[in-house]
C-alpha cells in the first residue's frame, strides 16, 4: 500500500520508471521529437538540434521523395500482434518513445512543431486556458462544452498554440493527405503551415493519389499521410480486439503495396503516436458536476482522462490534494509543477508560460489501467463508453514503432 509519508508523490513515479513498469519521456532514449525534428533536418528545415535527430536522419537517410507515415494509435504492442515475418515487422529498425500524455493532442502538436508538450501547450485533448477562461477541445478547435467553432469568437490556433509549424521552413515539395473529414479543419491548416493539403477516402485511395504526385514531380519531395482507424478501432474494440487486428492485417497490406508502388526513389518512414490500453469498468472513475472535488475547481478536470489536469479555486489546494489521494492516492500520483519539471513529464527543461498556465496547479500520473472521466450531465458520456484508451506512461501507451520502408 502507498505510504505518504514514506515516498513523495514524486518518487512514486519515479519508482515506476526503475521497476519497468512506466516509461518517462525525457529525451534519453529515440524519441518521437527526435524523429520529426530527423525528418525536418533531411528535408531543409529548422529544426532544433537534437543528438538523437542526428542519428536518426542518418537512419532514415536521403531519398528524393520522403513519405511520412502516421498510424494514429498503432503502439509497439500494436505492431508485436502481426506476423513475425509479415511486412510491416521484417521492416521495423526501433522502438521510440511518444510524449506525455502519450495521446493524439499533444503528440500531433508535437509533429507540427518539432517540440516537447512542455514548449508548445498542448497538453490533452481538453484544455483550459485561464487567461481567456476558455475550455477547449484542442484538435477539434471548438468550445468544450458548447462545441461551439473557435472561429465564431474570432480565434485561430497561432492565438492558443505558441509554436510555429515546422513544414514552412521545409525547402522540398510538400504535401498533407489527411481523411476528407478533417482536411480543411482549422487545426490541419495550422499542422501543414503554408503547405498544400489534401483529402483521401481511405488507404488505397491516399496510395493512388501519393503514387501520382511523385510520378509528377520534379524535384524533392516530402508527404505527410495521417491514417486514424487504428485508433478509433482501439477505443472501441479494444487494441488487442479481433476487429482492430484484422485493420492492422489490411494497414499492413496497403503499406506494402505502397511501397511495391513507389519504388526505390521513395523512403517510407512509419510511425504512431501512442499505443493503447483496455481499461476495465473497475479502473473507470468518473466524476460528475456535483462532485466535492469538482467544487473546488476553477474548471472541470481537463487534460486526459489517464492524465487529468486540474485548475484549483484559489485557497483550496491542500483541501484538494487531500481530498483527491484520499480517494484516488492509490491509483494516482498527484504532482504538482514542481514535480513535473523535476521529472521533465512534459518533457526536458523550463515548462514554457504557456504550459504552465494549461498544466493549472496538479497532474493526476495512472499508476496502472485507470482513468479519471467527467461527465458534465446526468448520463455517461461517449468517453465513458470506450474499451481502449491512452494517455499514461505504461509501456503500450508509450512505445511506438519506427518502420523504415
Amino acid at each position: 500500500m502507498w505510504d505518504s509519508a514514506r515516498v513523495s508523490e514524486r518518487e512514486r513515479v519515479a519508482e515506476w520508471v526503475s521497476s519497468g513498469s512506466a516509461v518517462l519521456p525525457d529525451g534519453q532514449r529515440p524519441n518521437l521529437v527526435s524523429l520529426i525534428r530527423a525528418l525536418s533536418r533531411l528535408c531543409g528545415g529548422a529544426a532544433q538540434p537534437d543528438a538523437h535527430a542526428d542519428v536518426l536522419a542518418e537512419e532514415v537517410g536521403e531519398a528524393e521523395h520522403l513519405v511520412f507515415v502516421l498510424i494514429d494509435g498503432m503502439g509497439i504492442s500494436h505492431v508485436r500482434q502481426l506476423e513475425p515475418d509479415g511486412f510491416l515487422r521484417r521492416h521495423q529498425r526501433d522502438e521510440l518513445t511518444s510524449v506525455y500524455p502519450s495521446a493524439t493532442a499533444s503528440a500531433i502538436t508535437t509533429l507540427a512543431t518539432g517540440c516537447w508538450p512542455s514548449q508548445h501547450g498542448v497538453v490533452g485533448w481538453w484544455s483550459y486556458v485561464p487567461e481567456r477562461d476558455l475550455a477547449l477541445t484542442c484538435l477539434p478547435f471548438l468550445e468544450r462544452f458548447s462545441g461551439a467553432p473557435l472561429a465564431r469568437r474570432g480565434l485561430v490556433p497561432t492565438d492558443l498554440y505558441p509554436q510555429a509549424a515546422l513544414l514552412r521552413d521545409f525547402t522540398r515539395d510538400t504535401c498533407c493527405y489527411q481523411f476528407a473529414r478533417i482536411a480543411d479543419s482549422a487545426y490541419s491548416r495550422y499542422f501543414r503551415g503554408d503547405s498544400p493539403g489534401g483529402s483521401y477516402e481511405d488507404l488505397p485511395d491516399a496510395a493512388a493519389t501519393i503514387q501520382g504526385r511523385l510520378a509528377q514531380a520534379d524535384g524533392p519531395t516530402y508527404t505527410y499521410l495521417y491514417f486514424s482507424l487504428i485508433d478509433e478501432a482501439s477505443h472501441t474494440h479494444g487494441p488487442a480486439g479481433e476487429a482492430t487486428l484484422e485493420l492492422l492485417r489490411r494497414v499492413e497490406a496497403d503499406l506494402e503495396a505502397l511501397a511495391g508502388a513507389l519504388g526505390p526513389s521513395a523512403r517510407i518512414v512509419v510511425t504512431a503516436d501512442h499505443g493503447l490500453i483496455e481499461v476495465p469498468e473497475a479502473g473507470k472513475h468518473v466524476l460528475t458536476h456535483d462532485d466535492p472535488l469538482v467544487a473546488l475547481l476553477r474548471t472541470p478536470p481537463s487534460g486526459e482522462p489517464r492524465a487529468p489536469v486540474f485548475h484549483v479555486q484559489p485557497g483550496e489546494l491542500e483541501r484538494f490534494a487531500q481530498g483527491f489521494r484520499a480517494r484516488f492516492g492509490e491509483r494516482f500520483a498527484l504532482l504538482d509543477l514542481d514535480d513535473v519539471e523535476a521529472l521533465s513529464l512534459y518533457g526536458p527543461g523550463k515548462l514554457h508560460a504557456t504550459a504552465r498556465q494549461r498544466l493549472g496547479d496538479f497532474v493526476a500520473v495512472a499508476h496502472d489501467r485507470d482513468v479519471i472521466l467527467y461527465r458534465p450531465g446526468e448520463r455517461p458520456t461517449s468517453t465513458e463508453l470506450l474499451v481502449g484508451y491512452h494517455g499514461g506512461l505504461l509501456p503500450d501507451e508509450m512505445l511506438i514503432p519506427l518502420i523504415l520502408i
